[in-house]
């Protein structure tokens, strides 16, 4: 009883600093048993049914069952629950859950997929396929380092804020649907702003509880079921371990995580990422904190569809660092495929200025990435920091975690909150992503650039993949404005401009530049290299009728000897038919075509028959 009435008075300290003035008097609610949502100004505010509750009951499950008598039965419910520490599953129930939670045990609810772990067992044990991992070298720094640069720590705070606003994300809450949504919200917006060539796929997964698991796909260029799938996971949902009707904000268990791969997916698909080595996944799981029942539905799903899953890495509390220790990027070993925490190791030395190391959990104290390994699939789980320094837990993880102060700000004795923290991770996901699934060489053909103010200009981003500095030199397709006139003397017929889905460029990386003939590939047929002023071509270009057939097929015909003879920066020429195109400045070596010696007979034939009929 006395222990009932300490945990009564600390939920009441601690919710006392989220209520303040928005909370009702108790006597007014004396007989209230329906609870009511939160008013929107108070998210985090408590209901006082909750807290009678809590005064009255020391179980969580009577505590629950006096809110909600409904839930009897499936508080009932069995469940086979294989929890940390145990050898092997037991049989126990839905309320038991809300015991070993309260007593911060980790579980597996295994129960729905109980015939797969025993053909697991009898196919070798779980892991059976922890050998197949795919391990590549590392060899894209070139296009991974950039684009870690890109990774925002303002769009990461402001996701985060916006995540932690629910009162909690609890699989069972109407708040915790509500949140899944967000998140696909925010996948499909990303999508949508993406160049107009990636092709990212994006569902919900459904359960049989409201939460969802949400999954976006980057799809290859040519799909090949012999590629490995990359997967890169974290679980969205939150709860308070003390009652799942409190507050539960969670920032850094696990919004960190669900916001640093979203950070990581945006960043990819901006910069118009295309996996060539197999598709690469992003998973959303829910329900990690009611015994990973939405990652081993989806590991369930892959197997059973026949999936090959290469890699999986889960992100999972990254945003806290501990007072006094060294900031790290932590690999957990226990039930994860060792090969692929060694191949992470290196990957996570390469790409960031921290140091990598790997460290252990108890069994089954683990998280999402299990459910892989138990489904026979190569997995790795990253994570803040050593979980068991100093004896046990929780180590160097944040404290807070499962409670009402598990919020972005933390910042005392025990440690602090760091976004900075949080985006060394974002930037592991992006390089985890294009390490294994390789690096994409099929942008579109051009990308809109905004630099140029008066025309519709796009950049080869063809050449910016492979880091030319030819990529600078934009090629314009739209006709700029209408004072231009409107003809085309020099025959040449300008393209369609193409379609795209942004206004947003790729920066233009400093790498050696590429072959004159890849160049040629790119821009295809250019006009001439001096282009005349328009006041000379309207005096000098005779008229159509006056040039002989075989005359206006040469001068329709394309002309590559600029391009083969000098690729030197680019400049625009307006032309009488409004396009704007390019040509080689004054300074560049004349082509082919401009080094024929003048004509000793004066103006050209054409010309000359032309004043001569004016004449006559």
């Amino acid at each position: 009883m006395m222990l009932s009435t300490l945990r009564a008075s600390l939920l009441l300290l601690l919710s006392q600093q989220l209520l303040g003035s928005g909370i009702a008097s108790a006597a007014a609610a004396a007989e209230q048993h329906v609870l009511k949502p939160p008013p929107q100004r108070h998210q985090h505010a408590v209901d006082p049914a909750i807290l009678r509750a809590l005064e009255a009951h020391a179980d969580p499950v009577d505590a629950l069952l006096s809110l909600r008598p409904s839930l009897a039965a499936e508080m009932a419910e069995p469940r086979l629950l294989h929890v940390s520490g145990d050898a092997a599953p037991r049989w126990m129930t839905e309320g038991d859950k809300l015991r070993l939670r309260r007593q911060r045990r980790n579980f597996a609810d295994v129960t729905d997929h109980e015939d797969v772990y025993h053909t697991m067992r009898a196919e070798g044990g779980t892991g059976a396929l922890a050998d197949k991992a795919h391990l590549p070298e590392l060899v894209n720094q070139r296009l991974v380092k950039p684009l870690i640069e890109q990774v925002s720590i303002a769009e990461m705070r402001s996701n985060l804020e916006h995540l932690t606003s629910y009162y909690t994300r609890y699989f069972g809450s109407t708040t915790g649907e509500q949140s899944a949504q967000w998140i696909h919200g925010q996948v499909a917006e990303i999508i949508r702003t993406a160049p107009f060539h990636t092709h990212i796929s994006l569902e919900y997964f459904p359960h049989r509880f409201p939460q969802p698991s949400v999954i976006a796909r980057f799809e290859p260029k040519a799909r090949n079921a012999s590629l490995p799938l990359t997967v890169v996971g974290a679980h969205q949902d939150s709860m308070n371990y003390l009652f799942p009707l409190l507050p539960a904000p969670g920032a850094d268990d696990d919004g960190s995580g669900t916001v640093a791969i979203l950070e990581a997916l945006r960043v990819l698909a901006r910069s118009g990422y295309t996996p060539r080595g197999g598709p690469v996944e992003f998973h959303w799981y829910a329900a990690e904190e009611g015994g990973n029942l939405g990652s081993q539905a989806v590991a369930r799903y892959k197997r059973e569809s026949g999936a090959r899953i290469g890699a999986m890495l889960e992100f999972d509390m990254v945003a806290f660092i501990a007072r006094n220790s060294t900031e790290s990027i932590g690999l957990v070993e226990t039930m994860a495929d060792g090969p692929l925490t060694n191949w992470t190791l290196n990957l996570a030395r390469e790409y960031t200025s921290l140091p990598a190391r790997a460290y252990k959990l108890p069994a089954n104290a683990g998280s999402d990435y299990m459910s892989f390994t138990n489904f026979g699939y190569p997995a790795a789980f990253a994570t803040e920091g050593n979980p068991m320094a100093g004896g046990g837990l929780p180590g160097d993880y944040d404290p807070y975690v499962h409670g009402v102060r598990d919020t972005l700000d933390v910042d005392d004795e025990t440690g602090v909150f760091s976004f900075e923290h949080m985006a060394r991770f974002a930037g592991l996901a992006i390089a985890f992503s294009v390490e294994q699934a390789g690096r994409g060489l099929s942008p579109p053909m051009f990308r809109r650039d905004n630099r140029h103010h008066n025309y519709r200009t796009y950049i080869p981003t063809s050449l910016t993949y492979l880091g030319a500095p030819l990529a600078t030199h934009a090629v314009t397709h739209a006709r700029t404005h209408t004072h231009m006139p409107q003809s085309n003397p020099h025959g040449t017929r300008p393209r369609a401009r193409p379609s795209t889905r942004q206004d947003q460029s790729i920066p233009v990386t400093r790498y050696p530049s590429i072959q004159a003939s890849r160049v040629l590939l790119l821009l295809r047929r250019a006009p001439p290299p001096e282009p005349p002023s328009r006041r000379r071509i309207e005096a000098a270009t005779p008229e159509p009728d006056a040039i002989p057939a075989r005359k206006k097929k040469e001068r329709a015909a394309p002309r590559f000897g600029w391009a083969l003879n000098s690729i030197a920066p680019m400049q625009r020429a307006q032309h009488s038919n409004g396009d704007t195109i390019l040509h080689n400045p004054p300074q560049a070596r004349p082509s082919r075509v401009s080094r024929r010696a003048p004509s000793k007979q004066g103006p050209a034939r054409g010309t000359q028959t032309q004043q001569e009929r004016r004449t006559e």
